[in-house]
């Protein structure tokens, strides 16, 4: 009988999906983990051939820098544009 045994997954690859989705919800605490755990997990697959999750790491990865990115121009816009609108509703 053939020894079946599920495919080992990158636990950081794992958790950096995770991060980047909770990242929606709570934005920079979860994009910035995402992030670090997706380079962590890409390390972690490409030293170790027989460890999987490289699209799960390249997915947390996408979507923590596309929300890290959001926030920032977000914070951008909040800090300069925003208070001129301001005065000029005063």
């Amino acid at each position: 009988m053939e020894n079946l045994r599920e495919p080992h997954i990158s636990k950081f690859a794992k958790w950096s999906l995770v991060c980047a989705c909770l990242s929606l919800i709570c934005g920079i605490f979860g994009a910035i983990p995402a992030i670090i755990l997706g380079h962590k997990g890409l390390f972690e697959i490409k030293t170790n051939p027989a460890m999987q999750g490289r699209e799960m790491a390249i997915a947390g990865l996408i979507i923590g820098y596309s929300m890290l990115i959001f926030l920032l121009l977000l914070a951008a816009f909040f800090l300069t544009v925003f208070p001129k609108l301001m005065d000029q509703m005063d």
